[in-house]
């Protein structure tokens, strides 16, 4: 037995005791104390540990003698270690959680990376092997996925950039305007690159090029053509040829007039049916005009219309328009000056004036259109090229669409046939603009 407690219980002088018996509670709560110190440092573990075992017995042995005396002394450490039954609950039920959360996380990057592989598989869309060998990323932006059984060669040459020698790869390179254009090598041609996204195939007999977005440049010797959206090009060594894609439904949604009688249009001067470029068209005499009232006007659409110049000189001849009368002008106006065909867009603000240069030849059929959406982008084309491009956004106030002639008298009228005009309430892509051109 502990010899303050057996001087505790063998004492009889009342003030001896008390301080005695202070002692002995003093001593063994510093030793709870520690214990309970210990015991925080170990609130996680599942078994409780009975910290108070040498405290509970040395008061018990006090009680038989007194019971009074330690009463309040034993109500403190029982509710201490009902506290201590209520901590070890609540670190169980926390550690529970806190496992529950990591388990949680670990499923979310699972899903994560889940969606990020779908991700990736969906910008391979158009690829028609899903065995990928690498996908490397290389200087002046470009992305190049290259798929099983392929072999190509990164080129230090200044002009060339990579060569293709047997395989398949998808070639993404970011836009490269006022740069040097960047040269794809393969057996059987080489593709000009400025900005696109695109598909390189080849083996012993041929090489392809399949074009997903923009355009490039599919060059064999001295022989080149251009390859646009929706496009392949093909070349077995010895001639270039380009297909389009079979379901490309250019006509949908269009207003198409052939011109072949005047009955439907509103007219100025005299103009006359002749041989269009299919069918009939209309003879504008430089004192004629055709009116088209669009009763709907829209921020994204496409002009499409073939036309046989008969006379340009210094003179701004109009040959379609839609535009305010007088004041602001909104609104788009292609016309010939000297054998060149521009384009003039204005808004309340702004204008852009001679938009491209390309000369054409007259008493020739020519293909030009305009596109423009919903942010402004527009595109200007001849012949199926693009020629001009960039973001000019504006507001039609008038729905009068004007072939041959502007309602303003300082412009001068248009002198040759015009045919086949078709508008579309959308952009047109470039590889629909190029099948309309080639269409006879």
């Amino acid at each position: 037995m502990d010899e303050k407690l057996e001087q505790y219980l063998h004492e009889d002088d009342s003030r001896k005791k008390s301080e005695l018996y202070k002692d002995l509670i003093n001593k063994n709560t510093e030793t709870l104390t520690k214990e309970q110190e210990t015991d925080n440092l170990l609130h996680f573990a599942f078994e409780p540990i009975d910290i108070s075992q040498k405290t509970m017995q040395t008061l018990e042995t006090i009680d038989e003698f007194d019971q009074g005396f330690s009463a309040n002394v034993m109500q403190t450490i029982n509710k201490r270690e009902r506290n201590k039954t209520v901590i070890w609950i609540i670190s169980g039920i926390a550690a529970i959680i806190a496992l529950s959360l990591v388990l949680m996380n670990l499923n979310s990057m699972s899903h994560y990376d889940s969606q990020n592989n779908h991700a990736q598989s969906n910008g391979d869309k158009g690829l028609n092997s899903p065995e990928i060998q690498e996908v490397i990323v290389l200087p002046e932006g470009v992305r190049i996925t290259v798929f099983k059984n392929s072999k190509f060669e990164v080129l230090k040459e200044e002009k060339a950039y990579l060569e293709l020698k047997t395989g398949k790869m998808r070639v993404e390179v970011e836009s490269r305007k006022g740069k040097t254009p960047l040269l794809f090598h393969m057996p059987h041609g080489t593709v000009k690159v400025i900005g696109t996204v695109f598909n390189l195939e080849c083996n012993a007999k041929e090489s392809s090029v399949d074009v997903i977005e923009g355009r490039i440049e599919f060059i064999h010797n001295e022989e080149s053509i251009n390859i646009m959206a929706g496009e392949t090009g093909n070349s077995n060594g010895l001639s270039l040829t380009k297909s389009i894609e079979q379901n490309l439904s250019v006509q949908r949604d269009a207003s198409i007039y052939s011109f072949d009688n005047l009955e439907q249009f509103k007219t100025e001067g005299n103009p006359k049916l002749t041989k269009g470029y299919v069918g009939s068209g209309i003879k504008l005499d430089g004192k004629s005009s055709i009116i088209i009232d669009r009763k709907e006007n829209s921020s994204s659409e496409t002009f499409s219309l073939w036309l046989k110049a008969e006379m340009s000189d210094v003179k701004t001849r109009v040959l379609i328009c839609q535009h305010d009368k007088f004041g602001s002008y909104n609104g788009f106006n292609i016309f010939l000056v000297k054998n060149r065909l521009k384009l003039q867009l204005k808004n309340q603000t702004d204008s852009l004036k001679n938009m491209a240069n390309k000369k054409i030849e007259l008493n020739k059929w020519h293909h030009v259109a305009f596109t423009r959406n919903v942010d402004g982008q527009f595109k200007y084309y001849l012949n199926g090229e693009c020629i001009a491009e960039g973001n000019f956004p504006f507001t039609y106030k008038t729905s009068e669409l004007r072939i041959g002639k502007s309602q303003n008298t300082w412009w001068s009228p248009f002198i040759g046939i015009v045919d086949e005009l078709r508008i579309f309430p959308r952009s047109l892509s470039e590889a629909e603009i190029y099948k309309i051109s080639q269409e006879r």
